[in-house]
C-alpha cells in the first residue's frame, strides 16, 4: 500500500510517480505503473490541424485505441503493452518499487554518477496495431450520392452558363469589328471592351467551379467543409443537408399534385434548383469572406497597427497591402532549385538554397524570369541575397510521402511540379 500511497501523492504533486532518477535521466526513463487511464508511459500522440477533427480515445480489451475518422472509414492505432510488461509493473507496485521516498533509491544516487539501486527501471513495450475500418452503410452512401449528384447537376449548369458567356464574347468580336457587316461598321471601344471583358470572365468562371467543385465534394464527405466554414454541429447541418435536398422539394411536388397543377414534376424542379442554388450561394459567400478575413487577419499578425488608427483608415490599409503583396508574388522573378538529400542530413538552419554544402540538381529561370533581371528593366530590383518563397503546403506542411505502394507514371505526371514530395 506504501507504493499507491506514494504515487496518488506524486500524482497529485504534479510529478511522474516512480521517477527518483537524476535529473540528467529522468527524461529518458519511464515510470512503470499499470496500464490504466493515467499511464504517461506510451507513446504521445499529436493530433495535426490537417486532421478534419481531433482524433478518439477509447480504452478496448486492455489496449488504448486512437480512432481517426475519414470520410467512409476510420483508422485504428491499438495501443497495447505485453502481458509479462503488465504483470511485472502490477508486481513492482504492490512490493513499493518504483515509488518516491519509500521503496526506491536513486537510480544514480544522489549525485547522479553511478549508483547501488535495489529496484530496476523497465521499460514498457508497447506494440501500435494499425488497422483500417470501413464504417459507413450501404444506405449513407446511397443518401450522400443523392447529394453529391444534385451538386454536380447544378455545377454543370453553371459551367454551360459560364462556357455560352465567353463563346458569346468571342463570337462578338468579329461583329463589333465590322467584319460581318456589308457596311464595315466599326467599333473600336466595344473591341476593346470585349478584350479586356475576356480575362475577367475566365478567371471568374475559374473561380466558380472551384467553388463548385468543392460543394460537391463536401456533400460527399457529408459537408464537413460547411460545417467548419459556418461553426454548424453534425446534426444541424445533415438536418440542412436533408431539408433542402429532399424534404422540400418532395412537399412541394405533394403539394403540387394535391391542387392538380398540369406540371407538378417541373415546379417541382423549380423548388430543386432554387434550395440547391440557395445552399451553393450560402456556400461560396461564406468561404470567400473565410478566406479575406483570414488574409486580414494574417496583415494584423505581420503589419500590425498603431493605436492612431482609425477603423475605416485601417480597412484601407488592410486592402492595400493584400493587394500590393498578392501582385508583388505574381510578377516578381522566381528560380527554382531542385536538391536530393538524404533523411539522415539535418537540414540547414535557413534552408539548402542558402548552404553552401549543398549543391543543387537543377536550376529552372523561365523566361519572364530572364525578363526581370535584365539591366533595362528598371521597374524590377535584383535581390541578393535572394529571398525563399515558401509555398501553400509547405506552410501547412504537408508533404506526401511517395512509396512504391503509391507511386504511378500517371501520378507522376499529373502532379503539381511546384509541390515537394518525400521518396
Amino acid at each position: 500500500m506504501s507504493g499507491i500511497k506514494s504515487w496518488i501523492k506524486s500524482t497529485l504533486s504534479g510529478e511522474s510517480a516512480g521517477c527518483t532518477a537524476s535529473s540528467g535521466r529522468r527524461d529518458m526513463l519511464r515510470s512503470t505503473r499499470d496500464y490504466d487511464d493515467d499511464d504517461r508511459t506510451g507513446p504521445k500522440y499529436v493530433d495535426h490541424f490537417t486532421l478534419g477533427h481531433p482524433s478518439s480515445t477509447v480504452k478496448y480489451r486492455g489496449a488504448r485505441v486512437h480512432v481517426y475518422d475519414a470520410t467512409s472509414e476510420q483508422f485504428l492505432l491499438e495501443d497495447r503493452r505485453s502481458a509479462a510488461d503488465v504483470a511485472r509493473s502490477k508486481h513492482n507496485l504492490m512490493d513499493g518499487v518504483g515509488d518516491d521516498g519509500e521503496g526506491n533509491e536513486d537510480a544514480e544516487g544522489s549525485g547522479g554518477g553511478g549508483g547501488n539501486s535495489n529496484s530496476e527501471w523497465h521499460q514498457h513495450r508497447h506494440t501500435i496495431t494499425v488497422k483500417r475500418m470501413p464504417w459507413a452503410s450501404f444506405g449513407l452512401r446511397v443518401l450522400r450520392l443523392a447529394y453529391t449528384l444534385v451538386s454536380i447537376l447544378l455545377v454543370g449548369y453553371f459551367f454551360v452558363l459560364c462556357f455560352q458567356i465567353i463563346l458569346f464574347l468571342f463570337l462578338n468580336l468579329p461583329v463589333e469589328s465590322g467584319a460581318t457587316s456589308l457596311t464595315n461598321e466599326r467599333r473600336p471601344m466595344m473591341v476593346v471592351g470585349i478584350i479586356f471583358s475576356i480575362p475577367i470572365f475566365l478567371f471568374g468562371m475559374a473561380s466558380l467551379m472551384a467553388i463548385g467543385t468543392a460543394f460537391a465534394g463536401d456533400a460527399w464527405r457529408g459537408g464537413v467543409l460547411m460545417k467548419s466554414v459556418f461553426g454548424w454541429s453534425s446534426i444541424l447541418t445533415e438536418c440542412l443537408y436533408f431539408t433542402f435536398y429532399l424534404v422540400i422539394p418532395a412537399l412541394v411536388f405533394a403539394f403540387a399534385l394535391m391542387i392538380g397543377v398540369n406540371n407538378p414534376w417541373e415546379i417541382c424542379v423549380y423548388s430543386w434548383v432554387a434550395c440547391v442554388v440557395l445552399a451553393f450561394c450560402s456556400f461560396g459567400l461564406a468561404v470567400v469572406w473565410r478566406e479575406i478575413k483570414t488574409c486580414f487577419d494574417l496583415i494584423d499578425v505581420y503589419y500590425p497597427g498603431g493605436d492612431e488608427d482609425t477603423t475605416w483608415k485601417r480597412f484601407l490599409f488592410k486592402i492595400e497591402r493584400a493587394i500590393f503583396l498578392t501582385q508583388n508574388k505574381k510578377y516578381a522573378g522566381h528560380e527554382d532549385k531542385r536538391f536530393l538529400v538524404s533523411g539522415d542530413d539535418q537540414p540547414p538552419e535557413n534552408g539548402y538554397s542558402f548552404d553552401p554544402d549543398f549543391k543543387p540538381l537543377q536550376v529552372k529561370r523561365g523566361p519572364y524570369s530572364r525578363l526581370t533581371s535584365l539591366a533595362c528593366c528598371k521597374m524590377y530590383d535584383n535581390l541578393d541575397p535572394h529571398i525563399r518563397l515558401y509555398t501553400t503546403d509547405e506552410i501547412r506542411d504537408v508533404l506526401p510521402f511517395i512509396t512504391k505502394y503509391n507511386w504511378s507514371l500517371e501520378a507522376m505526371c499529373c502532379r503539381n511540379h511546384n509541390s515537394r514530395t518525400i521518396s
